[in-house]
């Protein structure tokens, strides 16, 4: 039985989308880009396997929702 290593169609699809952006992608960027979601988990088997690097970082904006007040005057 050969239990040689390899990756899901997940992880797979993963290494292709990096293969294609040899700048490298954040995950949020791959999402937008690709309409597929990928969460860290998937990926921390690549990382330990050698196969993808997380050394790079870039700064991005971030926004969120919150709820705020809406004022109206009262009649």
């Amino acid at each position: 039985m050969d239990k040689t290593w390899t990756p899901n169609d997940k992880q797979q699809k993963f290494l292709e989308i990096l293969g294609e952006n040899p700048d490298g992608l954040t995950l949020g960027e791959i999402e937008e880009k690709y309409g597929i979601k990928f969460a860290t988990g998937s990926i921390n088997t690549l990382k330990v396997k050698g196969l993808v690097d997380t050394s790079a970082e870039k700064e991005i904006v971030v926004q969120a929702k919150r709820k705020v007040k809406v004022y109206r005057l009262v009649k």
